[in-house]
This record gives structure tokens, sequence and C-alpha cells, in this order.
């Protein structure tokens, strides 16, 4: 019995080696990204701050945007390198007031035409309460 076991764990493991084990390959690489600057408590007087965070296996450029016309940049990646563009509280922060208005704050970042898929990511941060 034992030589069984090993004998089909034997053939299991080589089985697996042959077809080629593969991992899971998911990413959110992509062209065109939305993102929003939702309320954030404030500590003290300072405002929350938000950052998108780009980065790609390939150089890379494109642009953020807000939909209402009022805040663009644009940004550029070098090959396995990373960007970050600071996004202005004053112009994209959704308050509680603006809770279930349409304003227009979202911010879409697109990839330059024939440029390589990047991954973005936006962080949302305040000062230590």
């Amino acid at each position: 019995m034992r030589k069984l076991y090993i004998l089909s764990t034997l053939v299991l493991s080589l089985a697996v080696c042959i077809t080629g084990a593969k991992a899971q390959d998911f990413s959110n690489k992509g062209k065109e990204f939305w993102f929003c600057f939702p309320n954030h408590i404030p500590s003290g007087a300072a405002p929350g701050s938000m950052s998108i965070w780009i980065t790609s296996d390939q150089a890379s450029s494109g642009k953020i945007s807000m939909t209402n016309g009022t805040f663009t940049a644009t940004f550029s990646v070098t090959a396995n390198g990373i960007t970050s563009i600071n996004i202005p509280h004053n112009l994209a922060h959704i308050s509680n007031a603006e809770s279930g208005l349409v304003i227009q704050k979202s911010l879409r970042l697109t990839v330059d035409p024939g440029q390589p898929d990047v991954v973005a990511y936006a962080q949302q941060y305040g000062n230590a309460r």
C-alpha cells in the first residue's frame, strides 16, 4: 500500500510539472481608470489628501482629468518605475454636503494612444488624530 501511495504521489507530481503549474495571473492593468475623492474625516484643521500611484512594466504616459474640467495632469512612468500624482483637495474632494448631487468631480486616468497599459491605485490619507 505504501508503494502505491508513493508511486501515485510521484506520478501526480510529474503530471503537474509536465503540464506546467500556473499561478494566478490577475492584475488591474489597463488603459482607463476612474477614481473619486470621497469625504475624509480631517485631523484638526488638516484636510485629507489623495494621490494616484501609477506603475507599468513598460514605459508609458497619459493624463488624469476631472470630468468638470477643473483639473488635468499628465504623467509618464518609466519601465518598472512608479509615479505619483497628488490630487488637489480643493478641486476634487467630495464633501458630505455634496452627497447625492451630480457634481462631476470624478477623476479619469487615460493612457496615451499607442502606449502600454499601466496599473493605477488611489491612496487617500490624512494626519494622525
